[in-house]
C-alpha cells in the first residue's frame, strides 16, 4: 500500500524520498529529522534537505529549536494545495498557448 501512495504522490511532483518522509510524518508526528529518517528508511544524510523542500512546498511545517520537530499538513490540506497549484499551472499554460 505504501508503494501505491508513493506512486500517487510522485504524480504530483514528490520524489520517492519526499513521499516516504511525508507518509512517515502522517504516521509519526511530530518527529525530528533523525526519527523521520529512522522510520522512513530515508538516509539521514538526505533527510534534512528533503524536509526543507517539503517545508518550502508547504507539505510539512517545523516547530521548535534543537531539536526541530516536523509535522505534516493534513491529507485534505495537501489535496487542496495540490489542486490549486495544478489549476494555476493549467491556467498559465492556456495563457501561454493562446
Amino acid at each position: 500500500m505504501e508503494s501505491e501512495l508513493i506512486a500517487q504522490l510522485a504524480k504530483f511532483g514528490f520524489t520517492q524520498n519526499e513521499a516516504k518522509a511525508y507518509i512517515t510524518l502522517l504516521q509519526h508526528h511530530p518527529a525530528t529529522g533523525y526519527e523521520i529518517s529512522q522510520y522512513s528508511g530515508v538516509p539521514r544524510s538526505a533527510i534534512y534537505e528533503i524536509l526543507r523542500k517539503l517545508e518550502l512546498s508547504g507539505a510539512v511545517y517545523a516547530e521548535g529549536k534543537k531539536p526541530v520537530n516536523y509535522s505534516p499538513i493534513s491529507p485534505d490540506q495537501l489535496a487542496t494545495q495540490l489542486a490549486s497549484k495544478f489549476e494555476h499551472n493549467i491556467h498559465k499554460l492556456k495563457e501561454g498557448l493562446s
